[in-house]
């Protein structure tokens, strides 16, 4: 059931300082003023390859009730954010879209598109920039990890929906296992959210809908 191939992927580093400081990266702003002798991140990570199945051919068999994840195809109507200049007009018809596509698959009453990132297959050197500009281009994502956390999950939707919103969708019986997942601080200058990083298991499995190259893994 569907092809594989070998990746390469970035994991956190199983060092035994992590055993004693928590990973954290620090995303500053343009002209903030830090002490220079102070790392921005202490995180390493190491490459290795790992099989990887595309699914492409034998998405039926993946439900996020069961795998955490799914492959739903879709063609954006907003083609401008592909484009060389979007405008923030994009990335809003964007987000919408997605909260719209999301509704109808899930049969949910109310979607939010909390974040969106514009990224490009190559390296951008900097060191500073503004975290919070909706069109900042970034070069691929550092290290595989989960966005969400088991703190930063529901800090998210607490600083994002009201009270009252809370009440009426939030249940209490959602579980899940947390494994090879390590919590790394992600700092930038309003607030101190939480990634999770991951560490190498030879059981992990990887899923992609990308014959080509890894835009899109899942493990």
């Amino acid at each position: 059931m569907g092809v594989r191939y070998t990746a390469e992927v970035s994991f956190l580093e199983k060092s035994p300082r992590y055993e004693t400081e928590k990973p954290y990266l620090v995303l500053l702003p343009e002209g903030a003023a830090v002490d220079p002798s102070i790392p921005l991140h202490n995180l390493k990570f190491e490459e290795k390859e790992v099989s990887v199945l595309d699914i492409r051919d034998c998405q039926s068999a993946y439900h996020l009730d069961e795998c955490g994840f799914e492959y739903l195809p879709h063609t954006t109507d907003v083609t401008a954010i592909l484009g060389d200049e979007p405008t923030v007009d994009h990335v809003n018809a964007y987000k919408a879209e997605t909260e719209a596509l999301l509704r109808q698959r899930f049969g949910a009453v109310k979607v939010v598109c909390y974040e969106l990132r514009l990224r490009e297959r190559k390296e951008f050197v900097r060191d500073a920039f503004d975290i919070n500009d909706p069109l900042l281009v970034e070069g691929p994502a550092l290290g595989a990890h989960t966005d969400v956390t088991a703190r930063s999950g529901p800090e998210m939707i607490q600083n994002r929906l009201t009270k009252e919103v809370l009440d009426q969708y939030r249940t209490p019986e959602y579980q899940f296992l947390i494994t090879d997942l390590i919590a790394c601080d992600r700092v930038v200058p309003e607030r101190a959210g939480e990634v999770y990083y991951i560490h190498q298991n030879d059981n992990q499995q990887w899923a992609s809908s990308h014959s080509h190259g890894f835009g899109s893994g899942h493990a």
